[in-house]
């Protein structure tokens, strides 16, 4: 084979590679938020959000032992020096969550839960790594209480 078949397979193979990640449903409205917003987020480039909506998990918490703290803690022993923004809707429930902001460097983000829903953040707690204006990946997190910690 010469040269141009083997650049045509690299890029088909290239192609077909990036085209199989998954595309978060609503990442263009995500993203709309994340730029008119950017002064929230330091103008950064390259940061995770992990998005948690008190609303329905109150319920949820009582029902499942979903662990808010676990879940924030979890996320920024695994992400370590990566900048993480906590995006929340209710900030009375972040009261006892404080202490891990001095821990990690771990940034919240008040929003309305009306806001949140506007642009279709997940009720559920998702992740994601947004880098030069796009979701590069996403990962719902849900820990409960009694799973072991890292």
């Amino acid at each position: 084979m010469n040269r141009s078949a083997y650049l045509f397979i690299f890029f088909l193979l290239a192609f077909v590679i990036t085209s199989c990640q998954q595309k978060f449903k609503d990442e263009d409205l995500i993203i709309h938020y994340i730029q008119e917003n950017s002064e929230k987020f330091d103008n950064s480039d390259d940061f995770h959000v992990l998005t948690i909506r008190f609303a329905p998990l109150d319920c949820y918490a009582q029902i499942f032992g979903y662990d808010v703290e676990k879940t924030i803690q979890q996320v920024a022993d695994s992400l370590k020096t990566e900048k993480l923004f906590v995006l929340y809707d209710n900030a009375y429930a972040f009261v006892k969550v404080d202490k891990i902001s001095r821990e990690h460097k771990v940034r919240y983000v008040e929003e309305s839960f009306r806001t949140l829903d506007a642009y279709a953040f997940p009720y559920t707690p998702h992740v994601f790594h947004i880098k030069n204006n796009s979701i590069r990946n996403w990962q719902k997190v849900v820990y409960k209480f009694g799973q072991n910690r890292k």
